[in-house]
């Protein structure tokens, strides 16, 4: 039960969410559910979408190397393109639709950059401070903003392939964070 994953577009009047084995796509201006697509066993950590080509990315908790863990859903023709390379859930995704990349951050304490079009996983970071437990992405300068297990706030720089600067303080996990880069 419960839902953790969220997008909203205020211009098409329409909202997306998710959080146990489905996602939902809402109707703003009806209040309607306009789509519902399951079968995401171990629930919905986070989802994207393009809502000019009525695509979704989804990151579900399977645990483990499961190729059902992050799926392109095409809501037209209710299909999905399945995206392997996790070692474990991916918590966290950021898309950029119009470049066609997605970058998604986990439970494998890996930063993975996607090409949307192929499916294929074009790079992996791995980190040294654990699992991605929330996550800002800045596309232009490919840098992300990792919230951690431990506490700490960590800007990555993917181009650089390291870590910028590690921001501790908190008592355990960062599992919310907003950023502008």
């Amino acid at each position: 039960g419960g839902c953790g994953a969220f997008d909203f577009s205020g211009e098409r009047q329409k909202a997306a969410s998710g959080g146990d084995t489905s996602f939902k796509i809402w109707s703003m201006d009806g209040w309607s559910c306009l789509h519902k697509v399951e079968d995401h066993h171990g629930g919905i950590m986070a989802l994207s979408v393009d809502w000019a080509a009525l695509k979704v990315l989804v990151a579900a908790g399977i645990c483990g190397r499961d190729n059902r863990n992050l799926r392109l859903w095409d809501l037209e023709s209710k299909e999905a393109q399945s995206l392997s390379g996790c070692e474990d859930t991916p918590a966290n995704l950021a898309a950029h639709w119009a470049n066609g990349v997605a970058i998604t951050g986990g439970w494998d304490a890996q930063l993975r950059k996607w090409q949307l079009d192929t499916g294929l996983c074009v790079q992996t970071f791995s980190t040294d401070f654990g699992r991605i437990r929330s996550m800002a992405v800045d596309f232009d300068s490919e840098q992300v903003l990792c919230g951690s297990s431990a506490g700490a706030l960590h800007i990555v720089d993917l181009r650089q392939e390291r870590v910028l600067q590690t921001l501790d303080g908190h008592i355990g996990g960062v599992t919310a964070l907003c950023a502008v880069f």
